[in-house]
């Protein structure tokens, strides 16, 4: 099956070549894109590695990148990340993707969060949310 958009839904800059690259090397679709929940400022690196995901991704085939910039969902390993705040950031972007989200396929962490790192659990939850919603 080709899907029209390719969205790969990742918690920092860096997690698209870590976990996802043969996804995003394979991944039968029209167009990818990386949605990026933050721009992996811990330690004040946010800009550098915004800048490292926008060259690995034209590298890879992505033609968009979104990185959001959510005080709440910062990258800091302290801090718990909202589900729900996820959830809705990911719904609003897909909607703006395609006319219908059959179109769309999503890829994004497993229940563990592929290292288990807290803010990939909480990516994969809020995937999960969306998808539980519709």
């Amino acid at each position: 099956m080709m899907y029209k958009v390719g969205v790969f839904v990742i918690a920092h800059p860096d997690d698209e070549v870590m976990f996802f690259l043969p996804s995003l090397l394979h991944l039968p679709c029209e167009e990818k894109q990386i949605l990026s929940i933050s721009d992996g400022g811990y330690q004040g690196l946010g800009y550098k590695r915004m800048k490292e995901l926008e060259k690995a991704s034209a590298l890879y085939g992505a033609k968009t990148v979104q990185v959001i910039n959510e005080p709440r969902l910062r990258d800091d390993p302290q801090l718990e990340w909202d589900d729900q705040l996820i959830a809705q950031i990911i719904f609003l972007y897909l909607k703006k993707q395609a006319s219908q989200l059959d179109d769309i396929a999503v890829v994004s962490f497993d229940a563990k969060g592929a290292s288990r790192h807290r803010h990939h659990i909480a990516v994969c939850r809020g995937t999960q949310l969306v998808f539980q919603k519709l």
